[in-house]
């Protein structure tokens, strides 16, 4: 593609384009853009898109949700959920979701960004922690052409690096049986991977869980996830920025069953929710193997933490991959109770984590180690009063370190509100699946404060800015000594009524690094900075042909010359009948450098999350096709091909392909039960 054609795009989107299709969830899709692009490890937790489905399979219905229903979805405040109630108590059942908007409290944006979680209509489902209807759910795709970890030439002794077939496989099951009882299964295979090791599955996670009504409320047998407070010891998913935080969304104490992918994020054993009428009481053990890596041990390895040394990847490709897999193994155990005195909720936690090498590592590194333990304690509070709202969560254990996360938030009217979040994590600190708010998806060495407002000024108006401030006091990733940092945005967008939205955003983050230098001594330290316009134009007229326009301009500065980058993309969507759609979609991107990188969602088959990566100068186009032949049956397929113009071939190492194209296929077949 010329240099020509490049702007002659980049003006017909910012002038021409009338419409945009909303295929996938708004707030859980720009956290996690942003989280990518933040030079901390690109992890994605990919329940929070799951959750969106499940929710959407299972809304909220209005009128016969009860208090703790409505507080456990993790749709509204505390405050929010007592006018609510009240107006049922006076008024009945409500006629509309949008009956929401004349109550105080309710924001009609906030409104319309939960519409399709919310239902009113007799017989609909009432429990949102049911996690979506039953399904069985096939994916298969691969990678043309194939990259050289593949073929002889990339690996030792006329072998391929990756011995097994590019093939990329998953199966997930979820299904109810009766009113109190749930399953799900998972199993994945990734390219490169075999399909077993040994007589065990590549990677399979699954869970039964039992729902009551009285005493007991959860029991999970199998896999599942913790969230305690806000998530300084153990939570399930990052908390990227404090825009559109609410509180209850991190509730203080939650057990969720967990079916997911990502092979590490996770307990696996048994856990218990108990109801004690002035207590609720939650227990858990769990054991798992773990994944070490081998090129980093120590020549002493007595003494040390091997969850320092575990690796999360997933992967088991490589020779180095498949020796270190299963050689340690963790295991913790813990209570938690909470206590709930009107607007007042108090809880504290207990647990403790045993770490060591299984009879395979031990035999395999030739050491017979004293295991390592560690204990964890938390102490959580969260209280509201009508437009007050103050929460937080203190944490420490045998790490000798520890963690503070507190704030609180005041809305002065049902137009504008202001949230303050304060957080201070130890160098040593550590949970034992952390996932509080930080600066990007690791917790540890790190203070800071954050403060958002958000007004809507006028009836189709919204202004939020978010402001944040970091600071490490000691070395951190890819720095060897103290650094700061910090971020802020501002959003422009109308409130979403009729058939056309748009949204401006600028997003401002600044980080400090230390160049690698063979030099002795101190080495400098490194500043950069990125400024990027995010401008967004959606049209939805319920037509046939939807459209959405994009442009996201970046501009990398600091210590460097300023340097430009850009992507651009125009998506289409298309219904010609309601037992079928597609999606098209087309981005060209020039950015010179990789610290100036830009991540875009990419629509992708159901349960499916895309974010690939946007560097160097091309074009990437995409399509979605959905057919539903059946009442019960849909079948699905994507294909994507991205181009470049600055490279002979794409990728690096094992994963390098000749030639400047690279094609992506997906076919999925999806049964509901």
């Amino acid at each position: 593609m010329s240099g020509r054609f490049h702007i002659l795009f980049l003006l017909f989107i910012i002038r021409f384009s009338p419409v945009v299709f909303p295929q996938h969830p708004e707030e859980p899709v720009n956290n996690a853009e942003e989280l990518l692009y933040r030079n901390e490890t690109a992890e994605i937790p990919e329940e929070i898109f799951e959750e969106h489905l499940d929710r959407i399979n299972h809304p909220v219905n209005l009128n016969t949700a009860t208090p703790e229903q409505l507080g456990e979805s993790g749709l509204f405040t505390p405050f929010q959920v007592h006018v609510l109630i009240e107006y049922r108590n006076e008024y009945g059942n409500l006629y509309s979701i949008y009956e929401l908007a004349s109550l105080t409290g309710f924001r009609v944006s906030r409104i319309r960004k939960i519409a399709c979680y919310l239902t009113v209509e007799t017989g609909a489902a009432i429990r949102p922690e049911h996690s979506g209807n039953g399904m069985v759910l096939i994916n298969a795709g691969r990678v043309f052409p194939e990259s050289v970890g593949y073929n002889t030439t990339g690996g030792v002794m006329n072998k391929p690096a990756y011995n097994a077939s590019p093939l990329k496989i998953s199966i997930r099951i979820k299904a109810h049986a009766g009113r109190n009882f749930s399953l799900g299964l998972a199993y994945e295979k990734d390219a490169g991977e075999r399909f077993s090791q040994g007589i065990q599955p590549e990677f399979m996670s699954g869970y039964i869980i039992y729902r009551g009504y009285r005493i007991i409320k959860q029991i999970v047998a199998g896999n599942f996830q913790l969230h305690h407070g806000l998530g300084l010891v153990n939570g399930v998913g990052f908390m990227h920025s404090p825009e559109g935080f609410q509180l209850n969304r991190n509730s203080i104490s939650k057990l969720k069953p967990y079916a997911s992918l990502n092979e590490y994020r996770f307990h696996r054993g048994a856990a218990c929710r108990m109801d004690l009428k002035q207590v609720e009481l939650m227990i858990w053990s769990s054991y798992q193997q773990l994944d070490l890596s081998l090129n980093d041990l120590p020549e002493n390895i007595k003494g040390i933490d091997w969850m320092d040394h575990q690796r999360k990847t997933g992967l088991h490709r490589l020779s180095g991959e498949l020796e270190g897999r299963s050689l340690g193994f963790r295991f913790t155990s813990g209570v938690q109770a909470v206590t709930r005195i009107k607007n007042l909720a108090l809880g504290s936690m207990y647990g403790f984590e045993v770490c060591s090498l299984t009879r395979k590592g031990i035999d395999s590194l030739k050491a017979d180690i004293d295991p390592s333990i560690h204990h964890s304690c938390s102490f959580q509070w969260q209280w509201s009063k009508r437009q007050f709202e103050s929460f937080g969560e203190l944490a420490t254990g045998s790490w000798n370190s520890t963690a503070i996360l507190t704030g609180f938030k005041y809305r002065f009217n049902d137009f504008f509100q202001a949230l303050l979040l304060l957080h201070h994590y130890g160098p040593a600190y550590r949970g034992f699946l952390p996932s509080s708010y930080a600066s990007g998806s690791t917790i540890g060495n790190e203070k800071g404060i954050a403060l958002q407002l958000l007004a809507e000024p006028g009836k189709s108006f919204i202004v939020n800015f978010t402001a944040e401030l970091f600071s490490y006091p000691a070395s951190r990733y890819l720095t060897s000594v103290p650094s700061t940092g910090y971020r802020y945005s501002c959003t422009f967008r109308n409130t979403g009524y009729g058939s056309l939205q748009w949204k401006i955003r600028l997003v401002k983050k600044l980080w400090q690094t230390t160049p690698g230098t063979d030099n002795p001594g101190i080495r400098s330290i490194r500043t950069s900075e990125v400024t990027r316009l995010d401008l967004r134009i959606i049209y939805n007229p319920g037509f046939i042909l939807q459209w959405q326009s994009r442009v996201v301009v970046s501009l990398l500065s600091g210590n460097i010359k300023p340097i430009p980058g850009y992507a651009a993309v125009q998506q289409a969507g298309i219904s010609a009948l309601k037992k079928l759609k597609c999606t098209l979609q087309f981005v060209v991107f020039n950015i010179a450098d990789w610290d100036n990188r830009i991540y875009l969602y990419e629509p992708g088959l159901y349960y499916s999350f895309n974010f690939p990566v946007y560097y160097g100068k091309g074009q990437k186009v995409s399509f979605v096709l959905s057919l539903k032949p059946g009442r019960k049956l849909t079948i699905a397929g994507t294909a994507s091909v991205i181009t470049y113009h600055d490279r002979e071939n794409t990728g690096s190492g094992n994963d390098m392909i000749p030639g400047n194209k690279k094609w992506e296929t997906g076919l999925q077949m999806r049964f509901s039960l």
